[in-house]
């Protein structure tokens, strides 16, 4: 992933990676964005926490990702 850009999002690496910018990453379900944004992190060992609106969801996560995975409310 050292290359400039991310191609599923074209956002350079530098952007992707700049904690003064707010990233809205929005699409279609099922079109891999968070299996991408997993993908970054990972491979730039950025540690992270997956926050769903459901209990269903949260689980879903656990099992897909290795992640901090938690709902919303409970993250609060």
């Amino acid at each position: 992933m050292r290359n400039n850009l991310y191609d599923f999002f074209h956002i350079t690496r530098k952007d992707f990676l700049n904690p003064d910018k707010i990233k809205v990453i929005d699409g279609i379900a099922g079109a891999a964005k968070s299996s991408h944004i997993h993908k970054i992190f990972s491979d730039e060992k950025i540690p992270y926490a997956r926050y769903t609106s459901t209990n269903k969801l949260k689980k879903d996560a656990e099992k897909r990702y290795s992640c901090r995975c938690d709902t919303i409310a409970g993250g609060l």
